[in-house]
């Protein structure tokens, strides 16, 4: 399976937004082709995802660990 033929069926199922019938007509490949290609990037879908932070303690620095507002309030509120 070359480039052209993986480009082919990228390019009809998420630009065009073609169902696999009509990629395989188009692309003029077959339909197991096509479905292995589709598995491939379903497959890949975490690599497009965010990464996860794991965080191993309650005072771990990061965008969960916010002030608590009663302590905010009485530090400030002078």
């Amino acid at each position: 399976m070359g480039y052209e033929v993986v480009d082919a069926a990228l390019y009809y199922r998420f630009e065009k937004r073609l169902p696999e019938e009509e990629i395989v007509k188009v692309a003029g490949v077959g339909r197991e082709i096509v479905d292995r290609i589709l598995a491939m990037v379903k497959r890949a879908q975490h690599k497009r995802l965010p990464l996860e932070v794991f965080h191993v303690g309650y005072r771990d620095l990061g965008s969960d660990w916010r002030y608590p507002r009663q302590w905010w309030t009485k530090s400030y509120s002078h």
